[in-house]
């Protein structure tokens, strides 16, 4: 954890300090050594929260973008009582989830479920080169036209108004016919390969942003049952930024970038 409460305010780990859970209220040890980030830690159990993974420099580079108060924030279901505490909560109540492990369908719905208006960020660092952005332009996946659109680019696409129960033969459109419509309504989308892909995060229903390292990759999901890939670059100081958020140092050395 990069925040606990000492007396009541959310403060950030140093050697002397006592504090508490969030989201428990146990005891909270600050590990403050040379080799290691500072950080706090659970005393002698496991985390509360049954969501949460252990922490890497990657989890907390991307926390630091954000004011501390909006770290760590405990969310709670008045109804049934289940608590969990989020990456972080931004100012107009998106969750930020930042994913470093593997995780299965059954959990990522359970987490999409509690938070609702949520965005996933997946440290992709280690399936990166599986991922080619090809250079056929799609339309963002919200334009109206789609509606009656299934997209097999750069193939080409079906209509499913004319599709007929029971036939296998459907007639296959050219992409050109649509070319008009797809430059009208392209914001950066471009055809994307996956090699080996990670299904569960195909399945998302949230947004999901894929960390590459060197940018982010925002998945594309198409209506119409489509299984087209699809996703546009986003850089990090643009993400950060909107939500509320700036690029910290920590950030800035993780990416071996040039402190401005």
């Amino acid at each position: 954890m990069l925040t606990a409460l000492v007396n009541g305010l959310r403060t950030a780990p140093r050697p002397e300090l006592k504090g508490v859970c969030p989201g428990c209220g146990q005891q909270a040890i600050p590990k403050c050594g040379e080799q290691v980030a500072w950080h706090w830690s659970h005393k002698g159990r496991k985390h509360c929260d049954p969501w949460w993974e252990n922490e890497t420099d990657w989890h907390r580079a991307w926390k630091t973008c954000f004011d501390i108060n909006l770290q760590e924030v405990v969310q709670k279901d008045a109804a049934t009582g289940e608590m969990h505490i989020a990456d972080v909560k931004t100012q107009i109540g998106t969750v930020l989830e930042f994913q470093n492990s593997p995780m299965d369908l059954e959990e990522m719905r359970s987490r999409e479920n509690f938070y609702r208006n949520m965005v996933w960020i997946v440290n992709a660092s280690t399936f990166r080169q599986n991922l080619q952005i090809g250079n056929v332009r799609l339309p963002a996946p919200s334009a109206s036209f789609l509606s009656d659109v299934l997209l097999m680019a750069p193939i080409g696409f079906f209509r499913p108004s004319t599709f007929t129960p029971g036939l296998n033969l459907q007639l296959l459109h050219r992409m050109e016919e649509i070319q008009a419509e797809i430059d009208a309504h392209h914001i950066g989308h471009f055809t994307l390969e996956w090699k080996r892909a990670r299904e569960v995060w195909l399945s998302a229903k949230c947004p999901v942003f894929l960390d590459t390292g060197y940018s982010l990759l925002e998945l594309a999901k198409y209506p119409c049952g489509s299984r087209q890939l699809g996703a546009r670059r986003v850089q990090f100081h643009d993400f950060i930024r909107l939500h509320g958020g700036r690029v910290s140092h920590m950030m800035s050395t993780t990416r071996g970038w040039i402190q401005a």
